[in-house]
């Protein structure tokens, strides 16, 4: 027999599904080896691996015998070129579920990319086939006792024409979630499901050894970390603290915005916050455009929590000055705030710093009339006779005002943090006016201090958020959170001396709640 009469005989029993194909391949062993294991001259071999790819994805039923046929000793070529050949993409185009499902547990998977750069792992994502993803890519490794990827495959792959990647496949479904209109199918049990399954997939890549959780995940460079900041999915972002151990939270997108940075605009969670800024990779020297320091940021967005602990990690930053030549000090004193700023040794601050119209914080404390402000200034050695650029000083200023009180204050400043044990002092009684002036005062201070507060609007427009219009559906953080808690638990990954308040997570500590609400 020829060899084309024999692969017309092949072809003929492989459509007819005849069982007599085993004998046929049998008795012209001499002819598959010269033809179908000759690497060399593949074209025999590519033939009949696109009758087998054809037959393959328009089987209905069983494929128990394509798998007899590719297991035949002298069709090990055949197999091996199957495997990487385009059949599982062409199966995942053609949303042949079952076709695909039995090609990956054979292992007869993509070595290659399609046109676009993706692989398989990529689509079965992009589909939400996660079942099916979890089951034959990510397996527990019993003599391990851990998890880890059964198909060897890059995770971190990207493609150069899409770039995509399997993290950034990933946060897009969240986003899908996020921002859907359809709340009653996100909260319909499919719904519901779908999350789980993408929450246990994500948790797995926060506790799989050589994933990039720090890749980009966007053409403007936003981490996932930065993007669950961005909406708000304050869960999300404590698991990643917490249990992804190189979490980076200093690296910047286009914008110059980082997680660090977005840390700041955290809501009513001030734990995470402080988990935030005592970690290691937290940017304590960030600087906008403007030179603007995270200190100056939380002064004007009022957020004491976060002000406090900046300067407790760093005092240092307290000196950092913006392109306008203000320190922390300058902009707390303009925004009537500078009794949020506790600073072990004063005596180590630039308290005397000019800005750019050559005033110093002592001035602005006058101009405002923050009588706590100008004695904790005094107090700490502030020069009140340093002019500004029109020649004029603070005790020019309080001179102007013709404001005794103010004068006193500053030739008289006395230790704030004495001011209790001396409240009956002559000294700390300037500071007890009657109701209506010091109604007066608090006013002419606040009218001034909304003024001051114009002149960082521009650090407020320069926040960029790349992911906005989150729809605020009750309850799916809890969802998130309970799946990664009971995923990371399941694998003996749960870091529980850590910050994130594990106790909201715990669906044994939350059976009894009925608000499930734990997280929003």
């Amino acid at each position: 027999m020829e060899y084309n009469e024999f692969e017309k005989k092949f072809i003929s029993e492989l459509k007819k599904k005849d069982r007599e194909i085993l004998n046929t391949i049998n008795n012209n062993a001499k002819l598959v080896e010269a033809h179908l294991q000759n690497t060399e001259k593949p074209v025999h071999i590519n033939n009949i691996v696109e009758y087998l790819k054809d037959a393959i994805l328009n089987e209905k039923e069983s494929y128990d015998f394509y798998f007899e046929i590719l297991n035949h000793p002298l069709m090990n070529v055949v197999y091996s070129a199957l495997q990487e050949s385009d059949v599982v993409l062409k199966a995942i185009y053609q949303n042949n579920l079952k076709a695909q499902e039995w090609l990956i547990e054979k292992s007869v998977i993509n070595a290659l990319r399609d046109k676009k750069g993706k692989n398989v792992p990529m689509y079965l994502l992009e589909q939400e086939n996660y079942e099916l993803y979890n089951k034959y890519f990510f397996k527990k490794s019993v003599r391990e006792g851990k998890y880890e990827i059964s198909i060897p495959f890059d995770i971190n792959y990207r493609s150069e024409i899409t770039n995509d990647c399997i993290v950034s496949i990933i946060i897009n479904k969240y986003n899908e979630i996020y921002t859907c209109e359809n709340i009653k199918e996100i909260k319909s049990k499919t719904g519901i499901e779908k999350i789980g399954q993408l929450s246990k997939l994500f948790s797995d890549l926060m506790i799989l050894p050589g994933c990039d959780l720090n890749i980009a995940i966007d053409n403007e460079g936003n981490t996932p970390i930065m993007f669950f900041l961005m909406m708000e999915d304050y869960p999300t972002v404590s698991f990643l603290v917490t249990h992804y151990p190189d979490i980076d939270l200093s690296k910047k997108n286009i914008h110059g915005v980082n997680a660090s940075f977005l840390s700041l605009f955290i809501k009513n969670e001030d734990y995470l916050v402080s988990a935030m800024i005592n970690h290691e990779t937290f940017d304590h020297n960030y600087l906008d455009q403007y030179q603007n320091s995270l200190l100056i940021y939380s002064i004007v967005n009022n957020n004491t929590f976060a002000l406090h602990r900046l300067i407790t990690k760093n005092e240092k930053v307290l000196n950092q000055v913006n392109c306008k030549h203000e320190n922390a000090i300058i902009v707390a004193t303009k925004l009537g705030v500078l009794k949020e700023i506790n600073c072990s040794n004063y005596r180590d601050v630039n308290i005397n710093q000019q800005d750019e119209l050559g005033n110093t914080a002592l001035y602005y404390a006058v101009y405002v009339k923050d009588k706590y402000a100008i004695n904790l200034l005094s107090w700490y050695g502030a020069d009140p006779h340093i002019k500004n650029n029109q020649g004029v000083s603070a005790i020019d200023k309080a001179n102007e005002m013709k404001d005794e009180e103010l004068i006193n204050i500053i030739n008289n400043p006395v230790d704030n943090k004495k001011k209790k044990e001396k409240s009956s002092n002559k000294g700390f009684s300037l500071f007890k006016k009657k109701d209506t002036n010091e109604y007066i005062d608090n006013y002419i201070t606040n009218y001034q201090v909304d003024k001051f507060r114009k002149d960082y609007e521009y650090i407020i427009k320069n926040v960029h958020y790349s992911y906005t219009n989150r729809n605020k559906i009750d309850g799916i953080f809890n969802i998130i959170g309970k799946s990664y808690y009971s995923n990371i638990k399941s694998k003996g990954k749960l870091q529980t001396n850590k910050y994130i308040k594990l106790n909201r997570c715990d669906p044994a500590v939350n059976a009894n709640n009925n608000n499930n609400n734990f997280y929003y």
